[in-house]
């Protein structure tokens, strides 16, 4: 495969990724003000959203496949160790997260299972499982870590951005 075809591959799974990611978060976190009688279709969707989002991080990582632009190499060691660090943990983020949600909704057939009466926090309560209730409260916390790192790539894309068009500003005025 070309250069420009693996750039142009990773380009479609980042983004991709990156918007799934961005819609499974979002209907993550509305969970508790959604309707009983929803919540089986919306747990399918995130099960789903969140197995589609694992496939294409591990599809990323194994074929070696990274989304970088013509960034200039940055001649400070310390920004370029901050740069892996955030691209590790965001990978790690990417990965963990659909797994643990994988772990924790493998119970949601008994959720579905309880009826369009039975809300979504009575169903984990009634679930009652330390190791369901574990993997949740990892899955939040791991979701918290994403949204971090999330934060940090986006800011740190748009501070590049912001530089780069400042430093091409300055060489058209000479």
């Amino acid at each position: 495969m070309s250069h420009s075809r693996k750039l142009i591959t990773a380009a479609t799974l980042h983004w991709v990724g990156a918007f799934l990611t961005i819609a499974m978060l979002v209907l993550g976190w509305s969970f508790d003000n959604q309707p009983p009688e929803d919540m089986p279709k919306l747990l399918t969707y995130h099960l789903t959203g969140g197995s589609v989002i694992l496939c294409l991080g591990l599809t990323r990582i194994l074929s070696g496949l990274k989304y970088r632009t013509l960034y200039p190499h940055n001649p400070f060691k310390a920004s370029v160790i901050l740069k892996k660090i955030t691209h590790s943990t965001l990978a790690f983020s990417l990965i963990i997260v659909p797994v643990t949600g994988l772990i924790t909704l493998s119970g949601h057939e008994v959720i579905i299972s309880l009826g369009r009466e039975t809300t979504f926090q009575q169903a984990f309560s009634l679930l009652n499982h330390s190791y369901f209730e574990n993997n949740h409260l990892l899955h939040k916390w791991s979701v918290n870590l994403l949204t971090l790192m999330m934060f940090i790539h986006i800011s740190a894309a748009l501070s590049f951005q912001l530089h780069r068009k400042i430093s091409q500003g300055s060489h058209h005025d000479e």
